[in-house]
């Protein structure tokens, strides 16, 4: 049977990565004293427990980077907080390094990147995931629970994609149509593979025919990456020999879908945070109550729509149908001018009259 106190610190945990990561760091915790099991923490005294953590922590401070350094200490808190261990985490907060050095992953990818991940993507499904994520800005969980059913079509071959549908994190961004012509070719495929295709099938899926999950995005985006891209390498991990780079794998697509809205001009930043699922820490009360409709987000992410395009074509048919409405606005400005010129006219024949 599996252990309580492991139950109770798995269910503390609402999310899948952040399980597998917490459990990763406290096995190697228990490897690195050698304690039977995790169950077995809870048998040794407060006190030697407090001086354990605290020379693990000197030791981890010497080969790992600083924001690393807080995985095992967030583990171990919360493994033993929810089996009702008490201990003096303030004391252990102390010393915890600063991050002082250049972190990794601060860069968001180019165009051109993206354009070379898409070379090297060998699967229809990873080249739709890859233009998805690029158009969209969501982060690598989005894939969970998403179904084709969550996906409403919009005006200009887009569409409306509802991330994490009927959740406190319900939020809505938007597909265009070079990422939407991709989707659509990955679910003939998967046609083509036998799979019938319905409003309740997944939007994307592992080899298996099973819905993907966020680790399963995250590892084929890094596996591309680290094949097709040279990216500059900011950390190597002495203990895993794993190396950090200037940009992150998945996050990457995420930085650029950002800048490019937030350095469009014209366009509705909190709008911008609203597709990017982040909550508002400028105006209080932001997050409960602007509420701006899709069609409103939509019409803020027209704006930045040409430059998140990888393939050029797309962008030069979103510049010229842009040019043609400019044309047909112009005509019809130039058209009310004149009937305003004429009812003007008119008030002034009458004026002179009376």
């Amino acid at each position: 049977m599996r252990q309580r106190s492991v139950i109770v610190f798995e269910q503390a945990i609402t999310s899948e990565a952040s399980r597998k990561n917490y459990s990763y760091w406290l096995g190697r915790f228990v490897k690195y004293y050698r304690i039977k099991d995790i169950d077995s923490l809870l048998s040794i005294e407060p006190k030697k427990l407090q001086i354990m953590i605290e020379d693990y922590l000197f030791e981890i401070k010497k080969t790992f980077q600083p924001n690393t350094v807080k995985h095992p200490i967030s583990a171990l808190r919360l493994f033993l907080s929810v089996n009702d261990v008490t201990l003096n985490w303030t004391k252990i907060r102390k010393f915890l390094p600063k991050q002082e050095n250049k972190t990794a992953g601060k860069r968001a990818y180019t165009t051109e990147e993206v354009i070379i991940l898409l070379d090297n993507a060998h699967k229809i499904t990873h080249k739709a995931l890859i233009l998805v994520m690029a158009s969209s800005g969501v982060r690598d969980q989005f894939v969970e629970d998403l179904k084709i059913k969550h996906l409403k079509e919009m005006p200009h071959n887009c569409l409306a994609m509802t991330v994490h549908p009927d959740t406190v994190y319900e939020n809505t961004t938007f597909i265009n149509p070079e990422a939407k012509k991709m989707l659509e070719a990955s679910y003939q495929y998967r046609t083509k593979q036998g799979e019938k295709i319905t409003d309740e099938s997944p939007v994307f899926v592992t080899v298996k025919g099973r819905s993907m999950n966020g680790i399963n995005v995250s590892n084929i985006l890094s596996r591309i990456s680290k094949r097709a891209l040279n990216r500059k390498i900011v950390y190597t991990n002495p203990n895993t020999n794993k190396n950090r780079y200037d940009v992150m794998s998945s996050y990457g697509l995420r930085k650029r879908f950002d800048t490019i809205l937030k350095m469009t001009t014209g366009i509705n930043i909190h709008i911008v945070e609203r597709m990017m699922s982040h909550k508002s820490k400028t105006i209080a009360l932001d997050t409960s109550y602007f509420a701006p409709t899709v069609e409103q987000s939509f019409s803020e992410y027209l704006k930045a729509m040409p430059q998140l395009f990888i393939n050029e074509k797309f962008k030069l048919k979103a510049e010229l149908e842009t040019t043609k409405n400019k044309i047909k606005d112009s005509k019809i400005l130039e058209n009310r001018l004149l009937v305003l010129e004429a009812k003007l006219a008119q008030y002034e024949k009458l004026s002179k009259q009376l």
